[in-house]
């Protein structure tokens, strides 16, 4: 790990391939999938060599198959969940307690574009 972390640091597409593999089997480093699959992507996007590129996107997919690699959740179920104990006036947000109403704030608007906050150059 010593030699390959510095040249996988720098970007050598084959020494973060070993750091990957290395991660992968847990070889002088606790065994960690999440880097594993960094290292292994890491590797294939930078490969100039076909063959380099190849074994390290397929070790990169391997890895992210495994069981013990985590998943985000899916937010789909959670959504349909959470509607479903949300009324539906909860989801509308609530205005800001001191943000002024909107009618007040079109009409500083329209006076800002119309120059009513401009004042009189002095010597005119």
């Amino acid at each position: 790990m010593n030699y390959f972390r510095p040249l996988a640091d720098q970007g050598v597409a084959e020494a973060q391939f070993v750091v990957g593999a290395m991660y992968k089997n847990g070889q002088g480093v606790p065994q960690d999938y999440v880097l594993a699959h960094m290292w292994f992507n890491l590797a294939s996007s930078r490969a100039q060599d076909a063959e380099v590129r190849d074994v390290s996107a397929k070790s990169r997919d391997e890895v992210a198959e495994t069981d013990r690699f985590p998943r985000a959740p899916r937010l789909d179920p959670l959504r349909s969940a959470l509607a479903k104990l949300e009324p539906a006036t909860a989801s509308k947000p609530t205005p800001h307690p001191k943000a002024p109403p909107p009618a007040k704030a079109d009409k500083r608007a329209r006076r800002r574009r119309a120059g009513a906050y401009l004042k009189p150059s002095k010597g005119s």
